[in-house]
């Protein structure tokens, strides 16, 4: 919004006032131009539009009441204001030093372009321009509600965000561990299972079987993953699968596969494995570690001993072997 907000005569000259000037969204100048255009260099002369803008008319206008603010300058030095196209007068309109910021009001005729020039005489610095009024062509001035016609500074950087902390691992022992309240749910590994070892996620602490969401009982020694929900109550394993932990140590997947569980693409490649497997192997491909048999995309009971072929997609999510199959080794 904006409008003629006073008149005033004084000494034979007329002052008007326009209020209620507001400037663009993100922008530091009432019209978005000559915004953060970095500071003025040394010897540096800048030609400023203020015909136009901020409440003073494209034509009419023979002169401008400007506020002019010198900020961050790196050197004392001074600013000269005259009309553009005009020669440079042998004049300061405002002296600072270095660190200061302030300002000074100059009344200037406008110059070719409907321009005035700004001249800084030594080291770089930030200038603001504030429009305050104008004169027309003669002897009358109007007065402005001060709108801001240039703005040099260069806002900094907004700060980086410090970098994730990853979350402490967490080791828990054998015995029943309450979800959410002594173990958030998640994914946790047993690295060195032994045979014997057996968990159970549970939905509740009667002891009943119907309170077993999934168990699962190993037979050799292997690594043993186990997804635990948000809706579990509790999770209960015993010595013999040693410590679960929420990380296992980093490593590069690999392209041979061990008895145990396994997690495509982290543990191990997705491709086409072979074995020379004995009577008894056997395998899964996963959609989950839960220890449901709805996770299960697919498996095998060999009844037989012989060579063995399998091919993990790498959507799995997981592979389970034991120790009947053997060791599996990519094919090519």
């Amino acid at each position: 919004m904006g409008g003629i907000g006073g008149k005033f005569v004084t000494a034979g000259l007329i002052f008007i006032s326009v209020v209620g000037l507001s400037s663009p969204a993100g922008a530091t100048t009432i019209d978005g131009q000559f915004d953060r255009t970095g500071p003025l260099g040394a010897a540096a002369t800048f030609n400023l539009t203020v015909a136009g803008r901020g409440g003073v008319p494209p034509t009419g206008a023979g002169s401008v009441a400007l506020n002019v603010t010198a900020t961050n300058p790196s050197a004392g030095g001074y600013f000269t204001i005259w009309p553009t196209g005009q020669g440079r007068p042998n004049a300061s309109n405002l002296n600072f030093v270095a660190g200061q910021t302030i300002p000074n009001m100059v009344i200037v005729p406008i110059g070719a372009g409907g321009q005035v020039s700004i001249f800084n005489e030594t080291g770089t610095t930030d200038v603001i321009v504030d429009v305050l009024g104008w004169f027309p062509t003669g002897p009358s001035f109007t007065g402005l509600t001060p709108a801001r016609l240039m703005d040099s500074r260069i806002p900094p950087a907004p700060p980086q965000p410090p970098p994730p902390v990853p979350p402490a691992e967490l080791t828990f022992s054998a015995g029943t561990h309450l979800v959410n309240a002594t173990i958030p749910p998640g994914r946790y590994f047993a690295i060195n299972a032994q045979s014997g070892c057996y968990w159970e996620r549970l939905r509740g602490l009667g002891g009943s079987s119907a309170e077993i969401i999934a168990n699962d009982f190993l037979g050799f020694a292997g690594r043993v993953i186990v997804d635990i929900r948000a809706s579990d109550v509790a999770f209960k394993f015993d010595s013999d699968c040693g410590q679960f932990k929420s990380a296992q140590p980093p490593g590069s997947p690999a392209a041979a596969i061990a008895p145990g569980s396994h997690v495509v693409g982290s543990n191990v490649q997705s491709g086409t494995y072979t074995t020379s497997a004995a009577s008894g192997c056997y395998w899964e491909r996963l959609s989950s570690f839960d220890g449901q048999s709805s996770s299960i995309i697919a498996n095998d009971f060999v009844s037989s001993a012989g060579v063995q072929y399998v091919t993990i997609s790498p959507t799995d999510v997981g592979f389970s072997t034991d120790d009947d199959c053997g060791t599996w080794t990519k094919v090519g």
